[in-house]
C-alpha cells in the first residue's frame, strides 16, 4: 500500500514558490542590496542574489524530491536568511531611510501623512515578520520531518 506522506503537498508547494525565489533572484542580479551599513551593487550584488538564488534551488529541489538533506538545509538557509535580514536591520537603518527618501521623493505629500521614522518601523516589522515566517517554516519542516526519510510512502 502506498500512502502518501504528511506534508508532501506543503513541501512541494514550498518547492514551487522556493523556484519562483530562484527566478526572481536571477531577475534582480542587478539590484542593489544593503550590507553591513551601505548599498551594494555590480560584484557584490550579483554574488549575494546568486547565493540567495543557489539556496532557493537547494531547497526547492531538496523539498520537491524529499531529499534526507533538505531537512538540515532549511535550518542553514533559515539562519542565513535570519543573520542577513539582522544585519539589515541593524547595521543599516540610515541606508534604509534614504533608500526609502529616494523612493518617495516623487511623491512628499506622503511624508504629510507618514513620518520617517513610522516608514522605517514598519520596515523592520516586515523583516521581522519575514524571519518569523521562516522559523515558523522550520518548526513545520521539524514537525514533518518523517517527510526526509527514504523509501517512505511519497506518491508522485
Amino acid at each position: 500500500m502506498n500512502t502518501k506522506k504528511k506534508g508532501t503537498f506543503t513541501f512541494r508547494t514550498a518547492a514551487v514558490l522556493f523556484a519562483l525565489s530562484a527566478l526572481f533572484e536571477f531577475i534582480s542580479l542587478g539590484t542593489e542590496v544593503p550590507l553591513f551599513g551601505a548599498i551594494h551593487g555590480g560584484r557584490v550584488a550579483m554574488a549575494y542574489h546568486l547565493v540567495y538564488a543557489a539556496l532557493y534551488i537547494g531547497l526547492g529541489i531538496g523539498f520537491w524530491s524529499a531529499k534526507r538533506w533538505a531537512y538540515p538545509a532549511v535550518f542553514a538557509a533559515t539562519a542565513v536568511y535570519t543573520l542577513d535580514e539582522l544585519q539589515t536591520m541593524f547595521l543599516s537603518r540610515d541606508v534604509i531611510v534614504e533608500r526609502l527618501m529616494q523612493e518617495i521623493a516623487g511623491s512628499p505629500e506622503l511624508l504629510q501623512v507618514v513620518n520617517k521614522e513610522s516608514m522605517l518601523q514598519m520596515v523592520l516589522l516586515v523583516s521581522a515578520t519575514f524571519i518569523a515566517c521562516w522559523w515558523g517554516f522550520v518548526w513545520y519542516t521539524h514537525l514533518r520531518r518523517d517527510y526526509f526519510k527514504p523509501g517512505a510512502g511519497h506518491s508522485s
